[in-house]
């Protein structure tokens, strides 16, 4: 059984823990993605092979916390998808926004969950969907649409990306 963790606002809803999520934390982003990114500060949800380029990768399994530490510059956060945890990370997202250029957010597009309306709609500058499902590699295959969520100015990653994935602003 799962348990829900609080979000910024103090709360789960019961939409939230039950989001499209599956039992793996483990969905290596897409290459063509990461070299769209450009240069990045920050991974704080790093894979143990640090698969992102990234001058900082904070891996939760080595004992680093990604939600813990203080977010800054250019990150991109491809988070654990375990139930209930999605909120959290977008929570995270929004709060650390003032000291970050930017930040990208690649997340299951629940799109009608409570964090979706509450933090996603309310507060990121684009919302990006990609043309079919992405293959995160591996024999796993997602059984989930992704979303890419842009909170703040990074032109040049949509303008890369606009091939591959519709963008829209909330």
């Amino acid at each position: 059984m799962t348990t829900a963790q609080n979000d910024m606002f103090g709360h789960v809803a019961p939409d939230d823990v039950d989001d499209n999520t599956t039992a793996s934390d483990t969905w290596l982003t897409p290459r063509w993605l990461l070299d769209a990114l450009g240069s990045v500060d920050l991974d704080p949800c790093s894979d143990p092979s640090r698969h992102t380029p990234a001058a900082r990768h904070l891996v939760g399994i080595e004992g680093d916390d990604g939600l813990a530490e203080p977010w800054r510059g250019r990150v991109f956060c491809n988070p654990p998808y375990s139930r209930g945890s999605l909120p959290i990370w977008a929570a995270k997202c929004v709060d650390s926004l003032p000291r970050c250029d930017w930040i990208v957010l690649l997340i299951p597009a629940a799109v009608g969950t409570k964090y979706w309306h509450d933090l996603i709609w309310t507060q990121a500058s684009m919302v990006g969907f990609p043309r079919g499902r992405l293959d995160f590699g591996g024999n796993d295959s997602p059984s989930f649409d992704s979303a890419a969520v842009l909170f703040g100015n990074h032109p040049a990653f949509v303008s890369k990306t606009m091939q591959r994935i519709r963008w829209i602003r909330p």
